[in-house]
């Protein structure tokens, strides 16, 4: 505001306003710099203030261009809603004002693009000029009312460049938002605009067909009701269809398809967008005719989708999208409902047609939560006169019925491999929760795994749906936490490119953090939640439960790299590894002593430990010949192995702990709770454990000693430390992952005592 000429002004606003949805205080923040730098009234003398001004807003719009205007909008909105019931409106007064020169500047623009030299700054410009406009007419159409007939002609600019393309279709949206508010229109004015817009659908691409359709959707249904122009054109483009579906069924080996391609694919979509904004089965179309248009199309479009092409099928299911919108009942058909669950479900199916079928959908609920937000302001309006008993809306529950067919197949399509597929998945999933369509519940499992895609702005989506039900529904977020790991665990299987390496938990990055780190921190909160999570989880490790040994890393991985908060948390986690080692690691090593006893297993595992390596692979070979029992114990001792190193690695974060000085001080304890205060520690080692054929010689020292460390002797445990103690102390500890030597020394009865206080443990060395 100061300094308006300053050369990062642009960059400074983007970023700026991009936090207007952030909370109440920086939302208020970026309403009131905004409204001081953009939405002040500007005198009428000071040319030079308002031209700066555009350029300001126009360039911000630019910048905007690839990551959308949402942000300008829900601008615009706060302001203008905050001065609805003042009697002074500056807000407003200062929108006419950036219209109206908008307008001027266009006009400029467009007179200075003959000159070669700067056309394509001036094109460019021209672009962010109609495109702000179309933003103001979003939120306030009335703005240009008076500026229609201005924007008419653009219609019929000659396209050579993406930014012509971009005019025309900002121009046809204004003039959908606008022209249905003009009074009196003449029927010249209105005349010239569908004899343009048909032209155009005629001429270009999907993109300028569909804006230009829905305009003139707006013009004919509104003001001018010249049915019979647009059932011309749609008369034209359906006996296309019929005519090419009838030479194919009398002749499938014939090339006329293929010779008129191009034809057909213009056909299936101008026919589906079409049907989108105008109802065909009204007697204003087809006059006294008994024929169920809406049928017939549906069983053209439903022949193409059949189609060996890829590119017809593709086009045949946009068309059949475009149609639900105005009737959605024709998503209960059987063979509807065939179509898109065998597409969804089908592995093997093109990921094209996949992600046709969800932004079929997506598009489906976009146009009902604008159909319901129009509902609801006009029933603001209304709202005193009607009575609720003569009042019936079935259009919601048609929605909710049609999201509960297709449901469990878009939230399956949350495991494609393609980021592009999962993507358009939570979409769906996220409109179909917005709107209340479904439970929730059903879905916080799939989103939970969701918020560990490696795309960024997916995974805040999913966080952020998980975030709004534990407002609404408090305790659903700690029901399904579980199901979420493991599916979580599916969605990186699906997304790991090297399938030969195994999934782990964490992210590869300078954070280290883990992949259900956002899980964790919304379940940490509530004391009893997080200790029912944490056990759960580490209930999968127990011999019972028979889980996956892979899916074991990962939720180690992630047991490691949980962000915590005090030293009561990894405690815990100690505290239940000490119990399960001990009553696991215990039935564990019997198991194979009486395995191996009864197969005449001659080396004892009370020997030393030192077993020449010769003996140890000749008797596993045997053993291994003779019974298959090897595996499933090996499976059961990786259990153990990553519950060992999992403890290590908590064991390392409490010494991080305990070398920060606070943490043990009364009066700076607050400090050590602090949520983002993370500790380095390393990784665990992607080491041998998921082999499935090691050598038995590390396996035999490390239960022997395992053995040994579990059932410690009476006079080690009052304090009678002999030598060997120690040896053995280092062995583990050496297998464990290694620690500073200090720790391997004996603990004294105080240390275990204050072992025991902290954590629960059974004994200060295990504790170590």
């Amino acid at each position: 505001i100061e300094q308006p000429t300053f050369p990062k002004i642009t960059e400074m606003c983007v970023k700026m306003i991009r936090r207007v949805n952030d909370e109440e205080g920086i939302k208020k923040l970026v309403n009131e710099t905004f409204q001081k730098l953009w939405f002040t009234p500007t005198p009428h003398h000071d040319k030079e203030a308002m031209t700066r001004k555009i350029l300001n807003i126009t360039d911000v719009v630019a910048a905007c261009r690839d990551t959308g205007y949402d942000w300008f909008e829900q601008l615009l909105q706060n302001l203008l809603k905050s001065e609805e019931d003042a009697s002074y409106k500056p807000v407003k007064k200062a929108c006419t004002q950036l219209v109206d020169n908008l307008v001027e500047h266009i006009l400029k623009y467009e007179e200075s693009l003959s000159d070669s030299d700067n056309k394509g700054v001036n094109s460019g410009r021209l672009v962010a000029c109609i495109t702000t406009l179309f933003l103001f007419s979003k939120i306030r159409p009335q703005l240009m009312v008076k500026h229609a007939m201005t924007m008419q002609p653009y219609l019929t600019t000659k396209c050579s460049t993406q930014n012509d393309f971009m005019v025309i279709c900002n121009v046809a949206k204004i003039l959908e938002l606008v022209v249905p508010l003009m009074e009196h229109p003449s029927e010249t004015f209105l005349a010239t605009i569908e004899e343009d817009l048909m032209k155009l659908i005629i001429k270009y691409g999907m993109t300028v067909v569909q804006h230009c359709v829905s305009c003139l959707g707006a013009v004919v249904n509104k003001v001018t009701q010249n049915y019979k122009f647009v059932w011309a054109c749609f008369n034209r483009y359906y006996g296309a269809l019929s005519k090419l579906k009838n030479q194919h069924q009398e002749d499938p080996n014939s090339t006329i398809l293929t010779a008129n391609k191009p034809a057909l694919l213009r056909s299936l979509f101008t026919v589906g967008a079409l049907c989108r904004h105008f109802d065909f089965d009204q007697e204003d179309f087809k006059g006294s005719s008994k024929v169920n248009i809406k049928d017939k199309v549906l069983e053209l479009l439903m022949y193409f989708t059949k189609h060996s092409d890829e590119e017809v099928q593709t086009k045949a299911i946009i068309g059949l999208g475009f149609a639900f919108i105005q009737h959605p009942s024709l998503m209960f058909e059987q063979e509807v409902k065939t179509l898109y669950n065998s597409i969804l479900s089908d592995k093997n199916c093109s990921v094209n047609l996949k992600i046709q079928v969800l932004k079929n959908l997506q598009t489906y609920l976009q146009e009902e939560d604008t159909r319901m937000q129009q509902a609801d302001r006009d029933w603001k309006k209304v709202a005193k006169q009607e009575d609720l008993k003569e009042m019936g809306d079935i259009s919601s529950g048609m929605s909710s019925s049609i999201m509960q067919l297709y449901l469990k197949q878009v939230l399956e399509a949350f495991f494609h491999t393609q980021s592009s597929v999962r993507h358009f998945a939570l979409n769906v999933i996220a409109l179909t929760l917005n709107q209340g369509l479904i439970h929730p519940v059903q879905c916080v499992p799939y989103l939970i795994a969701m918020g560990t895609d490696p795309e960024p702005s997916m995974r805040n989506k999913a966080d952020q749906q998980l975030v709004e039900i534990d407002k609404k529904y408090a305790g659903f977020i700690h029901m399904k936490a579980v199901a979420g790991m493991k599916m979580s665990y599916q969605v990186q299987q699906a997304i790991n490119t090297c399938p030969k390496d195994p999934v782990r938990g964490f992210r590869h990055d300078e954070s280290s953090s883990a992949l259900c780190s956002h899980l964790y921190s919304m379940i940490r909160g509530n004391r009893q939640h997080r200790r029912a999570f944490l056990i759960s989880l580490l209930n999968l490790f127990d011999d019972t439960a028979k889980t996956e040994v892979n899916m074991l890393l990962y939720i180690a991985d992630n047991l490691a790299c949980f962000p915590y908060q005090t030293q009561e948390e990894p405690l815990f986690i100690m505290h239940h590894i000490d119990i399960t080692l001990s009553v696991s690691g215990s039935n564990l090593l019997q198991s194979f002593k009486e395995n191996f006893k009864r197969q005449g297993f001659k080396t004892s595992l009370d020997t030393k430990v030192h077993v020449e390596i010769s003996v140890i692979h000749r008797n596993y070979i045997q053993v291994k010949e003779k019974q298959n029992f090897l595996p499933d114990l090996l499976c059961l001792a990786f259990y153990c192995i990553l519950l060992s190193l999992l403890m290590n690695f908590s064991s390392l974060l409490m010494i991080a702990y305990q070398e920060s000085a606070c943490c043990f001080s009364s009066f700076c304890m607050h400090l050590a709770r602090k949520s983002g205060c993370r500790k380095s520690c390393p990784m665990i080692k992607e080491s041998k454990i998921l082999s499935m054929t090691p050598t038995l010689k590390p396996l035999v020292n490390y239960f022997k000693l395992l053995m040994e460390h579990l059932d410690p002797d009476e006079e080690e445990e009052d304090g009678e430390v002999s030598a060997s103690t120690n040896a053995r102390n280092k062995a583990i500890t050496s297998l464990l992952g290694g620690g500073s030597p200090k720790n391997n020394a004996a603990e004294t009865e105080d240390d275990e005592s204050d072992g025991e206080d902290r954590g629960g443990g059974t004994s200060g060395v295990r504790r170590r």
